[in-house]
């Protein structure tokens, strides 16, 4: 079968997003589908005030060399583009939008395939209006989420109803290699950002009155955005890591911390519990679609920096809940592999 994904832009920074778009892509293009990445450029440079020959020349030049975080099988192709009516492939059988962006193009494409589809991977308010993007819901296309609580608002606003394929983990890359009595005692890890769904400075709140508490706490952080002032100096920060790096900063920590108020799904967490780590979290919306209270994770209410904190002293000090929590962490990441959401991903796409 001849597989398209139309993505708005290229992204030089490892998002999890876009690997969840990549991973499918190998797996699917190992099934022996032809599988296409088209990369939408009119997005690149946009801003700058550059004549659009060079403009393309440019995007070309870096889309072809992008992502470079990422390795694809053989069989996956890359396009730039720059229309989509005129550059995607007349042959393409089914075609997914994998943006708020892509999804009105695609579902207006005139090509005859067999099935245009929505990829949902969150609530993209942060682009678009909340109408806007209940409308693209609407459009007609085969929708997917990624989660429960997306798969209910999106059938809330379209036409038929959306199927859901929980996010998988790769389990070959992030899994524990250390055990927890080898790690240091005090020490935690998370994902950086600073958006307002992420709540990156309640992370660096809840860091430091954990250090002024507990001087000798080894703190890891992880992000695609580059380090300024807001990051304590003893905070070991790493940009742009790849995804064995990030496996190997969880096998160094007992605890990782994620603050978000709204996740799509909240891929970190789980490939944190893989390794082994005690997920301590909001109780956002994706994390839900993984984590139970004091079984496998522990969850707080959002916002609530005193109850993090609180409770990440009381998993440092409790080494046999530590343990117990580990197990059922990584047995639960065990039954969601990547392997097991890319099978299920590509029956709904051959599926008459």
């Amino acid at each position: 079968m001849n597989i398209a994904f139309v993505l708005y832009g290229n992204s030089a920074l490892p998002r999890g997003g876009s690997r969840i778009i990549y991973d499918y892509a190998n797996y699917l293009a190992s099934n022996n589908h032809r599988v296409t990445l088209y990369f939408y450029g009119k997005c690149f440079l946009r801003s700058r005030k550059i004549p659009s020959v060079l403009k393309k020349l440019a995007c070309r030049f870096f889309y072809n060399r992008w992502p470079d975080w990422y390795k694809f099988n053989e069989g996956v192709i890359k396009r730039t583009i720059f229309d989509y009516e005129k550059e995607i492939r007349k042959d393409e059988e089914v075609i997914i939008a994998t943006d708020v962006r892509t999804a009105k193009p695609v579902s207006e494409l005139s090509i005859n395939c067999k099935k245009k589809m929505y990829f949902i991977q969150g609530f993209e308010n942060w682009v678009l209006s909340d109408e806007e993007v209940f409308e693209t819901y609407g459009l007609g296309l085969c929708n997917i989420t990624v989660s429960n609580w997306l798969k209910n608002l999106v059938d809330m606003h379209s036409k038929t109803p959306s199927f859901c394929v929980a996010n998988g983990v790769n389990c070959d890359i992030f899994k524990k290699e250390k055990d927890l009595k080898n790690r240091d005692k005090y020490s935690i890890a998370f994902h950086y950002n600073s958006s307002k769904n992420k709540a990156g400075n309640d992370a660096i709140e809840v860091i430091k009155r954990l250090h002024n508490q507990i001087p000798e706490l080894k703190v890891y952080a992880v992000s695609i955005e580059k380090k300024t002032d807001i990051i304590p100096e003893y905070v070991n920060y790493i940009y742009k890591a790849s995804q064995e790096k990030v496996a190997k900063i969880n096998n160094k920590c007992r605890v990782f911390l994620s603050t978000s108020v709204e996740e799509g799904f909240g891929l970190p967490g789980i490939e944190a519990m893989a390794c082994g780590c005690i997920l301590v979290s909001t109780k956002n919306t994706g994390v839900f679609e993984y984590a139970n209270e004091s079984e496998n994770a522990v969850l707080l209410d959002v916002h609530d920096i005193d109850g993090l904190v609180t409770n990440i002293k009381r998993i440092f000090e409790d080494f046999s809940l530590q343990k117990k929590i580990s197990e059922k962490a990584i047995a639960t990441a065990k039954e969601r592999s990547i392997e097991k959401s890319a099978r299920k991903f590509e029956e709904i796409l051959v599926k008459e």
